[in-house]
């Protein structure tokens, strides 16, 4: 049976990585300077340090931040700085736009999406992402929100892939049964062995990799 929704994890999958060493050093970089517009004189390898276990900071679910934004908080705090609340939600945007330039549009995404579309196949991105304030920036700047169905960001809704929840919920929000319903990711952890948790259909795919494979696997309706 042709599935009736395909479910698309976002990086890696339709926006390729560059050169993620050059990313998180331009990363840190804005982090050194985000530090000096505190007061705080730093470069980009204490702040590379520092930043070692970013992404096991602690959350607590601040109703004004993102989980992205109280990392940084929390970062700043670490390093004997003290930024508002305001400065924090300007500064995220900016420290994660030089870390997007090492991340481009799968040239092929538009095309597929597109073909889709006209198929009456619904589409859905699942995304694990700390900050789905840039998400939803970048999904609108290539063009992508007018061809997806369903946007569904780790940090906006509280769950994360491969918890069978945050699957189970995209499922709803699609309308779609997991056995006609097709997941498409990266990582084989989070995407591929959680999507089969949950019944899905699955393809593992390659950053970067093209997806005539996909076409193939609609050849008959697209």
């Amino acid at each position: 049976m042709t599935p009736r929704g395909v479910i698309f994890d976002l990086y890696g999958t339709l926006f390729i990585y560059k050169n993620m060493e050059k990313a998180f050093h331009s990363w840190h970089e804005s982090l050194s300077l985000g530090a000096k517009e505190l007061g705080l004189s730093t470069d980009a390898s204490f702040i590379a340090k520092e930043c070692e276990s970013f992404f096991s900071f602690p959350i607590h679910y601040h109703s004004e931040l993102t989980f992205y934004e109280e990392r940084l908080l929390f970062l700043y705090k670490k390093i004997g700085t003290s930024p508002s609340l305001d400065w924090i939600r300007d500064f995220s945007n900016r420290s994660m736009d030089t870390w997007q330039n090492e991340i481009v549009l799968h040239p092929e995404a538009i095309p597929l999406l597109t073909d889709l579309r006209k198929a009456n196949i619904k589409t859905a991105i699942l995304s694990n992402f700390d900050h789905y304030p840039h998400v939803y920036r970048y999904l609108e700047e290539t063009s992508l929100t007018s061809l997806i169905d369903v946007i569904v960001i780790s940090s906006e809704v509280r769950l994360k892939k491969p918890d069978a929840k945050i699957f189970k919920y995209t499922l709803e929000k699609l309308q779609l049964l997991p056995s006609s319903t097709l997941m498409i990711g990266d990582d084989l952890e989070n995407d591929i062995k959680g999507a089969q948790n949950v019944g899905l259909l699955t393809h593992f795919h390659e950053n970067g990799a093209s997806f005539a494979p996909i076409h193939s696997f609609f050849q008959e309706i697209l």
